[in-house]
């Protein structure tokens, strides 16, 4: 009986999986359609586009996110350990998740990013903590990268002043919660976490721990950096 259940869990994963990126798809299609620009205006601003100029920027969108999802699979690796469900999954994810944060609001791409690879994981019920901790903290790192790029435009064009406080309280308040998160990372608690939320915050607190890692931080923070560097080349 148990070597049915195994088999049949087996084969019900991967349809649970397509139905759920389907269903996901779906949602953003519908949400775009519903939400966004009419063709018409679209294909009216299209027509004025230099398209070698517009194909070298969408090519650079997409490696800018290729690139970042390394990052993220750098943190995965770190976290998870020989439990990670490869780098192709994790890609996937994260470019779904994008995909997601793009149409939808509320940041709803990481719980997304969060479900899909955690649906490919042996235990997902024990491992989702420790995505949604990974998922924090490649978010986190980007604070690095995006305070290099506000200092430049400060020292270049400037920011406007109508900004100035919404800009700089946002940064304060990321270096913030990134430092709680690297305290956190510390994983040397003597005493083994009880209950649910115990464990919970126990899986997050893995999660982040390769923030307490100065060679995993450093090379996601090298993808990173050089994603949002390619991202501003296309711009």
């Amino acid at each position: 009986m148990d070597g049915l259940r195994t088999f049949a869990l087996r084969g019900v994963r991967p349809r649970i999986r397509q139905i759920v990126s389907l269903a996901l798809l779906s949602l953003v299609a519908l949400v775009f359609i519903a939400t966004g620009p009419r063709l018409d205006e679209v294909f009216g601003t299209l027509a004025g586009v230099d398209w070698r100029w517009a194909t070298l920027a969408v090519g650079a969108n997409a490696g800018s996110l290729l690139v970042r999802g390394f990052g993220w699979q750098v943190l995965l690796a770190g976290a998870l350990g020989r439990r990670e469900a490869g780098a192709h999954a994790a890609e996937r994810a994260y470019l779904l998740g994008q995909l997601v944060n793009a149409v939808l609001p509320g940041r709803t791409g990481e719980l997304t990013k969060i479900g899909v690879y955690s649906a490919r994981l042996a235990d997902p019920e024990k491992d989702w903590g420790v995505v949604a901790g990974a998922v924090a903290a490649h978010r986190l790192i980007d604070v690095v990268p995006l305070g290099v790029l506000i200092l430049l435009l400060a020292l270049s064009v400037g920011i406007p002043p109508a900004a100035e406080t919404e800009v700089f309280t946002v940064f304060g308040v990321s270096i913030a919660l990134l430092v709680v998160a690297v305290v956190l990372a510390r994983r040397n608690d003597p005493i083994t976490p009880s209950g649910t939320l115990g464990r919970g915050i126990a899986a997050i607190r893995a999660g982040l721990s390769p923030l307490h890692s100065p060679r995993t931080t450093g090379r996601a923070l090298a993808f990173q950096s050089a994603g949002w560097t390619i991202e501003v080349a296309g711009v």
